[in-house]
């Protein structure tokens, strides 16, 4: 499988602009398309020349990953490798998630689904449509239902969101020596 590459890129840091070919990224062992290896080499070659610091960080990144990646081939019972281990592969995943849920779109996402529910559910024993008529015990009813449904659900969301995105897991301090940007965990 081949995706696409926009020919135009707009540096995110000083916003410069490169346009090269439209081409393939081909996926690891098939056949390398010269133009565009020859663009994402230029694409490198200003964030190396005019983003020196970012590019530092960059390699920085690359060298804790591959790092990590050689700690996972062993079994350990040091719980300080254990734990660094560990902050390496958290430090990654905070890095590279995609999406974050908000308070906001998790309390919009239980009452959204809640009410759904709740209307079904409410629709099999009540034989007349949604709120058309109904009895002010059986809207009271639905209302209660609504917000005990609704509160559960954000509080299983909220615990899945906890587990995926381990907010808080580590805080990281940063090593102050010239030079450096490196950063050191701190178990919360």
């Amino acid at each position: 499988m081949a995706h696409e590459i926009a020919g135009i890129c707009h540096c995110r840091l000083c916003a410069a602009k490169f346009t090269g070919p439209t081409g393939l990224i081909i996926q690891p062992g098939a056949a390398q398309n010269g133009r565009v290896a020859q663009y994402m080499q230029d694409l490198a070659g200003h964030i190396i020349t005019a983003h020196p610091v970012e590019n530092k960080n960059m390699e920085l990144q690359a060298l804790e990953y591959l790092g990590l990646q050689r700690m996972t081939l062993y079994s350990t019972t040091d719980k300080a490798i254990m734990e660094q281990r560990d902050f390496l592969r958290w430090k990654i995943h905070q890095s590279t998630l995609a999406h974050r849920l908000s308070d906001g779109q998790m309390d919009a996402a239980s009452k959204e689904f809640a009410a759904q529910f709740v209307d079904d559910a409410l629709n099999a024993l009540v034989t007349k449509p949604i709120g058309q008529d109904w009895p002010e015990h059986v809207k009271l009813l639905r209302s209660t239902l609504v917000a005990a449904v609704a509160l559960k659900l954000y509080g299983i969301i909220e615990d899945f969101r906890r587990l995926i995105e381990e907010p808080g897991k580590y805080q990281l301090q940063v090593v102050t020596a010239p030079g450096t940007g490196s950063a050191a965990p701190k178990p919360s």
